[in-house]
């Protein structure tokens, strides 16, 4: 089985985790690493060993659940850069279509 764990940021300093596994479901963190680690010490190794993470609109891929609880600060520097390379990308097709429709529009 391969669990879901979605984190959010809510404000700075504030994240919101939420996994089906878990009672009660929605969890508030102060940083990503501290809902990384809390899931990672949670969840029952005998119920699941892996968990899929996911970000601002990315996903970790399938990852050891003692990931989370060995690795917090890593895997929140992984999320964290693939969320701004996805950003940043999105930013840059936004403008090559701004710069191609104002050629079109020249024509």
């Amino acid at each position: 089985m391969i669990l879901q764990l979605d984190i959010e940021q809510l404000a700075p300093g504030l994240y919101e985790a939420h996994c089906e596994c878990q009672t009660p479901p929605t969890t508030l963190h102060g940083s990503i690493s501290a809902a990384l680690k809390h899931y990672g010490t949670d969840i029952p190794a005998d119920f699941c060993r892996f968990v899929e993470v996911r970000y601002d609109g990315v996903s970790s891929g399938t990852t050891a659940v003692t990931r989370l609880a060995n690795e917090p600060e890593a895997m929140a520097r992984q999320l964290m850069g693939l969320a701004a390379a996805v950003y940043e990308a999105c930013q840059d097709m936004t403008s090559a279509r701004r710069a191609s429709a104002g050629t079109a529009k020249e024509r």
